[in-house]
């Protein structure tokens, strides 16, 4: 079966409100892409191109543009080695290899009649931990934010790193004054700290439902802070391919890590870590940059695939956008599902 058309349309919702604080930038308009691949039988597979925050470049759309038109007369089995090419490329076109792969495995669920989850080696539906994620602002701003809609939510994750470590301290302070005595905070400074703040700092802080959250920007300062720091450590943005899994793994003192198939170009790819860090005893947390819906149910699926000894939780990635949410269901505060229908979930009509 032959790829006769390819669309590449814009998805651009806008964050609510002022919008979301996390890096040291606020992001207001979220800049990804849908691609569908209309087939010679007139099925369409359909993915959605998740750009990193950190990743700009001149010209990003005329670049995927190139990639995609590369695709046009070539069978749909094509795709899956295609994939693993912009896998192995540069780091900005892992967005539109988790798109395909994305488009590729759906349309091979819907052909079977299988939730996608079947497909990734998990159940058929089932609901799972949420966390829910702060943006970066003031600590009575943050605080406000816990009282008003972290309501029923066991795990929060903060962001952090946006000016003074004073400052992110007092943050994290607020935000433990809101939480029950057994939930987790997932202190997330985004690769924020140099080394020796780290190491200086972080251990003033001894409340058990601390986790700190990629703390400094390198894999080896990371690891050192793991080592060094009584609170355990999540791995997040400097897991940068599979062998940073195996490396992790081999060092055995980090205790969890971050699991984002749209950063690591597919569903197929990141499958494969999911498994192998729950094998090694390793906590995941799996979810990816903020997204609409397809990134979303997709990546849910994948998450229910995680063990539950293993899992931490995932998240619904259209949270912070003012977009519809009907393939990611929310059955209580605190947990998301998926719909249990065939592939990722039953597009909207007005998906496009």
């Amino acid at each position: 079966m032959r790829i006769e058309t390819i669309d590449y349309i814009p998805f651009e919702p806008r964050y609510y409100g002022k919008g979301f604080v996390m890096a040291s930038v606020r992001h207001t308009v979220l800049r990804n892409r849908l691609i569908r691949l209309r087939l010679e039988n007139g099925h369409c597979a359909i993915g959605e191109v998740a750009r990193g925050s950190k990743i700009l470049i001149p010209n990003w759309d005329q670049v995927e543009l190139e990639q995609l038109e590369q695709l046009r007369g070539k069978r749909l089995s094509d795709i899956p080695k295609f994939v693993s090419a912009l896998q192995n490329g540069p780091g900005y076109l892992r967005g539109l290899a988790f798109a395909l792969d994305t488009a590729f495995h759906d349309l091979l669920a819907r052909s079977c009649d299988i939730p996608l989850s079947v497909l990734l080696g998990g159940p058929e539906a089932g609901s799972i931990p949420s966390f829910f994620s702060i943006s970066c602002e003031t600590p009575a701003e943050m605080a406000e934010v816990m009282k008003t809609k972290a309501a029923g939510f066991p795990i929060i994750q903060a962001k952090l790193g946006t000016d003074t470590i004073a400052t992110d301290l007092e943050r994290v302070h607020a935000v433990l004054e809101c939480m029950e005595t057994d939930h987790m905070l997932l202190a997330d400074f985004n690769g924020g700290l140099s080394l020796e703040t780290a190491l200086a700092e972080l251990p003033k802080l001894t409340d058990p439902r601390i986790m700190w959250e990629e703390p400094c920007t390198t894999y080896q300062e990371n690891m050192t802070v793991a080592r060094r720091v009584p609170k355990p450590v999540m791995f997040d943005q400097c897991m940068q391919s599979q062998t940073s899994y195996i490396q992790l793994i081999r060092d055995g003192v980090g205790r969890a890590a971050v699991l984002k198939p749209a950063y690591l170009g597919g569903l197929a790819n990141a499958r494969g870590i999911r498994d192998m860090l729950a094998g090694a005893g390793i906590q995941i947390r799996l979810d990816g940059p903020w997204a609409g819906q397809i990134a979303a149910a997709s990546t849910l699926h994948l998450a229910l695939g995680v063990p539950e000894g293993n899992l931490i939780a995932s998240i619904d990635l259209t949270e912070p956008l003012d977009t519809p949410r009907d393939m990611v269901l929310s059955p209580t505060p605190g947990r998301i599902a998926t719909t249990g229908s065939a592939g990722y979930g039953p597009l909207p009509a007005d998906i496009f």
